[in-house]
C-alpha cells in the first residue's frame, strides 16, 4: 500500500507536528547504547505477543547500525509499556529507495486502544517522512488483518497490488482480523 503526502497537507502537517510532542514516543537511534538491549528486550515482548517466538531484534539493531531508518517506539500514556512500533527504512540505499519511507513492519499491543495505537503510529511514520523531506510512504497489510487494512485505507493509502499469503499447515499466524499490523509483503 502506499500513501503520498501532497503540498494540500500542510495544516495537517503542523497538525502532527503538535501530536508527535506531546506522544510517549521514541526513536531507537536516540537511545543511549547501553540502553538499547533493554529496550530490545521489550520489542521482543511486545512481538512475542502477536506470535510466539517472533523477534525482530535482529532487524531492529541491523536498521540502526547500518543506519538504513529508525524504528518508532510508542509507549502507553505512563511511558512505561511499550504499545507499538514499526521498523522503517528511508531513503537511496534502503529497502525504501529513493524518495520514500517503507514501513517494513508494525505491531500494536492488542489492546482497547490497538486502533488509536496504530493511527498514532502511521501519524509518527508520516512526520518522520516528512522531516526527512519524503512524500511516499509505502507500507504492507494483509487484507485478513481487515481492522489494520482499514485504517490504512481510511488513513489515505492506497493498494498498490495484492498477493497471496501462505504458512505451512494453512494455520493463520498472526493474520487475524483484530491484529493491527503492518509486514513485508513484496
Amino acid at each position: 500500500m502506499t500513501k503520498i503526502i501532497t503540498n494540500e497537507n500542510n495544516e495537517k502537517r503542523l497538525e502532527l507536528s503538535q501530536k508527535h510532542e506531546s506522544q510517549h514516543e521514541v526513536r531507537f537511534s536516540e537511545i543511549q547504547d547501553d540502553v538499547k538491549s533493554l529496550i530490545l528486550d521489550d520489542c521482543e515482548y511486545l512481538t512475542n505477543g502477536i506470535f510466539p517466538r517472533l523477534d525482530l531484534q535482529k532487524e531492529i539493531f541491523a536498521v540502526d547500525s547500518q543506519r538504513l531508518g529508525d524504528t518508532i517506539l510508542l509507549y502507553d500514556p505512563s511511558g512505561s509499556k511499550l504499545v507499538e512500533l514499526a521498523i522503517c527504512h528511508y531513503g537511496k540505499g534502503t529497502e525504501a529507495g529513493s524518495n520514500a519511507c517503507y514501513i517494513k513492519f508494525a505491531d500494536t499491543s492488542t489492546n482497547n486502544n490497538s486502533h488509536s495505537n496504530f493511527i498514532r503510529m502511521l501519524n509518527s511514520a508520516e512526520l518522520t517522512a516528512l522531516k526527512k523531506g519524503i512524500f511516499k510512504i509505502t507500507a504492507g497489510s494483509n487484507m485478513e488483518r481487515h481492522r489494520a487494512y482499514k485504517a490504512m485505507i481510511n488513513y489515505g493509502f492506497k493498494s498498490e497490488f495484492q498477493g497471496v499469503s501462505m504458512h505451512k499447515g494453512n494455520k493463520q499466524g498472526y493474520n487475524i482480523p483484530s491484529a493491527y499490523i503492518i509486514d513485508d509483503l513484496r
